[in-house]
């Protein structure tokens, strides 16, 4: 648990350090949200035997023009068990055909329980992959797919959502005339 704890803290202030960036490398976003539903399968996670839906919120940072760190969040209540889960993850971007490709690895923390039982909380690990489209100004369809593994099991998220990006502070998203 304490690796965890020291993997996060890192994750967090990596983006301060990060974002010290020139400005060939500078992001074209200042920050994002986004709002995420989609289904949770789990897979040896015991007394979880069926796909729960969640729903959660996202937030990003970018550190550069191609990585950015996410904070993570999503719950379910359903079918006898809740469920939470808390992750950090460092994302790669890359623009394609008017879309952006999305790979990324991080730390989790997860908490759930069966019926009236007591809450088990177990970190561990994920990786995804995901694209970003856009739907009009600052907002974009974002769909993703998340694996996650810990013990006592894994699971693949599979989420879908808008994502509004806003642009780097400063800059008011409109081109200066000369």
């Amino acid at each position: 648990m304490k690796t965890l704890v020291v993997i996060c803290i890192f994750s967090l202030f990596s983006t301060i350090a990060y974002s010290q960036a020139d400005e060939e490398n500078a992001s074209l976003y200042g920050w994002a949200w986004s709002w995420h539903t989609g289904p949770f399968l789990p897979n040896n996670i015991p007394g979880v035997t069926e796909i729960q839906p969640t729903t959660g919120l996202r937030l990003t940072f970018p550190s550069s023009a191609y990585t950015s760190t996410d904070y993570f969040f999503s719950s379910s209540n359903a079918e006898g068990v809740t469920y939470y889960n808390l992750a950090i993850s460092k994302k790669a971007e890359n623009d394609f055909d008017g879309m952006t490709t999305l790979a990324y690895l991080g730390v989790d923390a997860f908490s759930y329980k069966v019926g009236s039982g007591d809450f088990q909380t177990k970190a561990g690990g994920h990786f995804g992959i995901g694209l970003v489209s856009p739907l009009g100004g600052n907002t974009n369809f974002r769909m993703d797919m998340k694996f996650n593994f810990t013990d006592p099991g894994t699971a693949l998220y599979l989420g879908f959502g808008l994502e509004m990006r806003y642009p780097p502070s400063g800059d008011d998203g409109e081109e200066e005339e000369q």
